[in-house]
């Protein structure tokens, strides 16, 4: 009898009831009405083909024609395979594709697992209100398809640039991931993972000094330490380097450096664009004749490019320096990304006024004993952020308040005037600074600078809904309740409503 619990009646065998000289390795076959399934037992790659062929003959001459096969796929030894794998995740279902030697082939799987992941009624991307990605990743891999042969194994220079380009440019961290960012995030950034600055700058010159050479263990050493998140998980950064040259641990060693800042996507074509930015990019800084400057963001880093219009011009040197190196891509499908990720909330005046949502760091909080004696680690999700940008006329002509206070739209980012304001919107247990009460509704006003009269007031949801009309507007003798925003750095981009 099968021992009583779910699973394919292959890894529910009794083998442990054998006497000890019986061979524990058995094709099992069983059927569900008219399904028949066959569940085969590791075996090297050549035994398997032989097994796998006489079952299907075997099937096709009872009449039981098609089966499914379960069980374990031996290694590819003879390099004969593709191999797609699916893996069932905590809500989602991850697909592996095999290795890509060109962005075309990439293409080609998409564009083959798009339709039939609609057929299975499952998507890239979830609706909490709006669309956005099913959290689960889209992670890009840079490596050889033959483990041990990556090329950065002998060109530690050009793997320097690549970190060097990622860290200046901080809209490849934020632009094509989920949004949940920072450095309690599934890819922290290496400069949010609490690494000094010089460390960071110092192991980048260390690989550009290497001589011709396999560095492989070198380099695994001069990265794993800071390649990682706040506790020292080498899995959950930006740029993972736990599948590069780690022969200790279990598919360690393949040569892969991971971008894990990457979320799934509603459209084929976006996930396509990114992943031909990528390789552009990784040509690019291959063919680059001098060292990426690294720099050092410091508390600008979270006050400035988690702003969507910061991070569209940060994009837009991003395509001129790859246009310069002979890699002209046209911006549309990252505008519409852009336009995706940070929907309009609210747009006045025919476009003199834009809010859209932004993105916000949640911080890690303390242990919190649970139930059983467990504990557990949450993050402050209770605040959230939003920009608002206008041309440079209305800044002249209007001023906006948030609840009562002026905002300072005085910063200027892809030739507007721009401002990030972070608020409160639930206070859930548990949080930072309990005390402090949810600022929503937001209530936005825009005012007449020269007559100080409102000429529109709107209520702004906590989510990307859009915002809503306030139709018969209220009417105060005084449309200024407290102090200004004030920013949360000095000369600041981001205010903060708790202050």
């Amino acid at each position: 009898e099968l021992i009583p619990t779910e699973g394919p009646a292959g890894l529910r065998l009794p083998l442990h009831t054998l006497p000890p000289r019986v061979a524990r390795r058995a094709l099992t076959i069983s059927g569900k009405g008219r399904q028949l399934s066959v569940f085969f037992p590791p075996l090297l790659q050549q035994p398997f083909l032989e097994l796998l062929n006489a079952v299907a003959r075997a099937a096709a001459q009872s009449g039981a024609g098609e089966f499914e096969a379960e069980g374990y796929l031996p290694e590819d030894t003879a390099g004969e395979w593709t191999v797609l794998k699916l893996s069932p995740d905590p809500g989602v279902l991850e697909v592996n594709l095999p290795p890509c030697s060109s962005w075309k082939e990439f293409r080609s799987w998409m564009e083959a697992i798009e339709p039939a992941a609609l057929s299975a009624e499952l998507r890239s991307w979830k609706s909490a209100g709006f669309p956005e990605g099913t959290g689960g990743g889209c992670h890009l891999l840079w490596g050889s398809p033959v483990a041990g042969e990556s090329p950065f194994y002998q060109k530690p220079a050009w793997l320097a640039n690549i970190l060097a380009f990622w860290q200046v440019h901080p809209c490849l961290s934020y632009l094509f991931t989920g949004s949940y960012v920072g450095a309690s995030s599934q890819a922290p950034r290496t400069d949010e993972s609490g690494h000094a600055f010089h460390d960071l700058e110092l192991a980048v010159k260390f690989l550009r000094s290497l001589p011709p050479g396999d560095h492989r263990s070198l380099i695994n050493e001069t990265l794993r330490h800071l390649h990682t998140d706040a506790s020292g998980n080498t899995h959950r950064s930006e740029i993972s380097f736990d599948k590069f040259w780690n022969p200790e641990w279990s598919g360690g060693a393949a040569g892969l450096i991971e971008f894990r800042a990457v979320e799934s996507m509603p459209k084929t074509s976006w996930t396509c664009a990114v992943v031909g930015l990528w390789s552009c990019l990784g040509a690019a800084l291959l063919k680059f004749g001098r060292p990426v400057r690294m720099k050092h963001h410091g508390p600008t880093l979270h006050d400035r490019f988690l702003l969507p219009s910061v991070m569209l011009e940060d994009l837009s040197e991003v395509l001129k320096f790859l246009k310069s190196q002979g890699w002209a891509l046209p911006a549309q499908p990252f505008e519409e990304i852009w336009n995706w990720r940070f929907p309009k909330i609210l747009s006045w005046g025919q476009g003199g006024l834009i809010v859209r949502r932004a993105l916000e760091v949640w911080p890690l909080l303390s242990e919190t004993p649970l139930e059983g004696g467990t504990t557990s680690r949450f993050v402050d999700a209770s605040l959230r952020r939003i920009e608002l940008s206008c041309t440079p006329q209305f800044a002249q002509a209007y001023l906006i308040t948030i609840n009562g206070r002026e905002a300072p739209v005085t910063r200027s980012a892809a030739g507007r005037k721009v401002c990030g304001v972070r608020f409160r919107a639930t206070r859930l247990r548990p949080s930072l600074h309990p005390g402090i009460l949810p600022h929503t509704p937001l209530r936005l006003r825009i005012l007449e600078r020269a007559t100080m009269r409102l000429k529109a007031e709107y209520i702004l949801p906590s989510d990307s809904q859009p915002a809503e009309l306030i139709k018969t507007p209220t009417r105060h003798h005084q449309y200024f309740e407290s102090k200004p925003l004030r920013p949360i750095q000095p000369s600041g981009w981001t205010c903060d409503l708790r202050f």
